[in-house]
Formats: structure tokens, C-alpha cells, sequence
């Protein structure tokens, strides 16, 4: 069971079982202020989570009390995981918003360490774009996979090379000229149609991902405002 500790605006129940595809979720809801109401109302709702053996949790982006939860086991959806989940969506976005083409772009894809995410954001992309740029520990085999697979001119960059490409995309690090997946100044908003519904409560949907219940197919990018610092060619 997952926990959603959601701001109290309406006269609805406070605490609420709810069932997302086939995943039950436990909504706790409580005041959006700070003092003793709010400290209680952490108190009571992380107790709550904690007797249901709830281990994970989506919370309000500014929640002031995560620290509560966290002592009890109770850990944070992160919400830059649907970036990452979702990075073809943002790169061709991206690509729109500057007036390219993804047919003739060529996509780089940066990350320190070996990334499941990178290898599926290459796999979706090399469906689309004309040129793979890779620079991350496995490049050399991605590259040949790619290369296989789907026809792609996949570049492997090597350390110290400059990065010649129509959009980067980094996976792990921040960094003028590229757009950073786990920048918080990337503003995002996804949605996701659950059971008919449709969910744009991104640190829900993030837990939702974390746990199996949601596939990065079944999220729709629905805004994208890049950061400054993104000054992509």
C-alpha cells in the first residue's frame, strides 16, 4: 500500500482508501498551515501510515513535516523520477519549442553512471531522431545495440570531447547547455488517465511509477519550461 498525504481543501473525509489500477493508496488529508495544527495533524497521519505498514509515501511538494514520516520508515516519492521516466517526451518537446526537427536532430544523452533510464530513453528515441550522441560508463556497448536494433548513428562521446549536438539531455549532473533531468528549476506537469481519471498530482504519479503501478507509456508530458540555464543550440 502506498500513502498520499494530500493538503485539506474541501469537507471530504480525511482519511480515505482509494485504489489506482490495482494498487491501493491511503489518502490522509491535512492543513496546509504550520504550527501545532500542522504538527499534529504530521504526527497523527505518519502514525496512521506507520500501524497500515505503509513504507512509501507521496507528499505536497512544500510539506514542512517530511521529517516525521521519514523517522518511521516512511520514505518520499521523488518526483524527479518522471523526468527521467519520461526524457524522449521532454527532448522532443524541446526540440519543438526551438523550432527543430526530430527527424534530422541529433539527441545527446549524458549520465555518470549506467542508467536504466538513459538505455530506455535511447531505445525510444533512436525511433525518431536521426542521431544518438552517448556519453555514459556503457556507451560503447549501448551504441552498438542501437546500432543493431534500430539503425541509429549512435556517437559515443569520449571524456573531454565537446558535446556537438541539437539538444543534451543529462540524466545525473546540472550544466549550461544541456537540459538537466534533475534540475528542480525544470518545470514540468505530467497527467496520467487511472481507472478512467485523470491524475496530474505529480508526486503521485511518481509514487505510482516507483511502485510498478504506472509505466513511463501511460504518462503524458503535458507542459515543459526549461531552465536558463538549458540554452540548447
Amino acid at each position: 500500500m502506498l500513502g498520499w498525504i494530500r493538503y485539506e481543501e474541501t469537507d471530504a473525509p480525511r482519511i480515505e482508501r482509494k485504489l489506482f489500477g490495482d494498487t491501493a493508496v491511503l489518502a490522509v488529508r491535512v492543513p496546509r498551515r504550520r504550527g501545532v495544527r500542522g504538527v499534529f495533524a504530521a504526527h497523527r497521519a505518519a502514525s496512521l501510515l506507520t500501524r497500515q505498514r505503509v513504507r512509501f509515501a507521496a507528499f505536497p511538494a512544500d510539506y514542512p513535516y517530511m521529517d516525521m514520516f521519514l523517522r518511521r520508515g516512511i520514505a518520499a516519492a521523488d518526483v524527479t523520477r518522471l523526468n527521467l521516466a519520461c526524457a524522449p517526451q521532454i527532448a522532443l518537446s524541446a526540440l519543438r519549442q526551438s523550432g527543430g526537427s526530430a527527424e534530422n536532430a541529433n539527441v545527446a544523452l549524458m549520465s555518470e553512471k549506467v542508467c536504466g533510464e538513459l538505455h530506455g530513453a535511447a531505445r525510444s528515441l533512436a525511433r525518431t531522431v536521426r542521431y544518438l550522441t552517448l556519453q555514459t560508463p556503457d556507451a560503447e556497448a549501448l551504441a552498438l545495440a542501437l546500432r543493431r536494433e534500430y539503425g541509429v548513428a549512435a556517437k559515443v562521446l569520449r571524456e573531454g570531447d565537446a558535446v556537438r549536438a541539437d539538444l543534451a539531455l543529462s540524466f545525473d549532473a546540472t550544466g549550461e547547455g544541456c537540459i538537466a533531468l534533475t534540475d528542480e528549476h525544470l518545470e514540468t506537469l505530467y497527467s496520467a488517465e487511472i481507472d478512467g481519471e485523470i491524475c496530474t498530482d505529480a508526486p503521485l504519479l511518481a509514487a505510482l511509477l516507483s511502485a510498478g503501478a504506472l509505466q513511463a507509456r501511460d504518462i503524458r508530458l503535458e507542459r515543459l519550461i526549461l531552465p536558463a540555464a538549458a540554452n540548447f543550440p
